[in-house]
């Protein structure tokens, strides 16, 4: 029996191996750990920007206390915060999530929206006056 121990020698020396990766492994993965980490900031400026393009494809913008009525598709429209979303109805169109509170206001014929996310406030351009 000249093979005697011959499987637990290899199956040491595979986990000897596996034990040597590892470190390396880890440190692949933390360096790429924050690309796969959702980023509020670009989600908010992709649905900012398809909310001015639906602002600016509508009729009637105007402000009435914390909202914005608008005529989009011949159907009237309310923007609005309800919560921690800032949604379009009729529906429940969620424009933006996870905010804290957030308001419209009117200035130089311009339309801003003013929001609050974890502490920090955002202000945004939605669409010009008419």
């Amino acid at each position: 029996m000249r093979c005697r121990g011959f499987i637990l020698k290899e199956t040491v020396a595979a986990m000897i191996i596996c034990l040597m990766l590892v470190p390396a492994v880890i440190l692949c993965l933390s360096s790429i750990s924050g690309c796969l980490r959702f980023r509020e900031e670009v989600q908010d400026r992709i649905a900012l920007s398809q909310l001015r393009r639906i602002l600016m494809l509508s009729y009637d913008v105007h402000t009435e206390g914390n909202a914005v009525r608008f005529s989009y598709q011949n159907e009237d429209r309310l923007l609005r915060f309800t919560g921690d979303w800032l949604l379009i109805s009729p529906g429940t169109e969620i424009m933006l999530a996870m905010v804290e509170g957030g308001r419209f206001i009117e200035r130089n014929d311009l339309l801003y929206v003013i929001y609050e996310r974890k502490g920090k406030q955002y202000e945004a351009v939605l669409c010009p006056l008419q």
